[in-house]
């Protein structure tokens, strides 16, 4: 007894990592979890996501030039989580699709929702 109080229990505490995978044209692939993605990785990954939310915010003012970097933007951030992602074959829809599911799948739908509602206020402000 005094032996399991001696025991940090991650899995008790954040839950274990369950294997975030994406199906796409008869094949499985799976992505990275951000805890298997090293700290260079991991901070590129930020810095893109704040990228692809600002870009996003442009919304219809978005320049073609913009729209291209979006494209590029989610591209590395789907590299980052699986390089074997046949990117060329997915259109932007199902690339923003992976990417939302992997965000709700990995930090929670409340953490998502919380991040939607920055760039919406962000859009807003950049309205006016």
């Amino acid at each position: 007894m005094a032996e399991e109080k001696q025991v940090l229990d991650l899995d008790e505490l954040f839950g274990q990592a369950r294997a975030v995978k994406v199906k796409w044209q008869g094949k499985e692939y799976e992505l990275l979890r951000m805890d298997a993605i090293g700290p260079r990785q991991a901070v590129k990954f930020q810095q893109l996501q704040v990228r692809a939310a600002k870009l996003q915010g442009l919304g219809e003012n978005m320049s073609d030039a913009q729209a291209i970097e979006l494209e590029k933007v989610f591209d590395d951030l789907l590299i980052t989580l699986c390089n074997a992602l046949p990117l060329k074959t997915m259109n932007m829809i199902q690339k923003m699709k992976v990417i939302t599911f992997y965000m709700e799948q990995t930090e929670g739908k409340k953490k998502m929702e919380k991040a939607l509602r920055q760039i919406q206020i962000g859009v807003k402000r950049s309205r006016k």
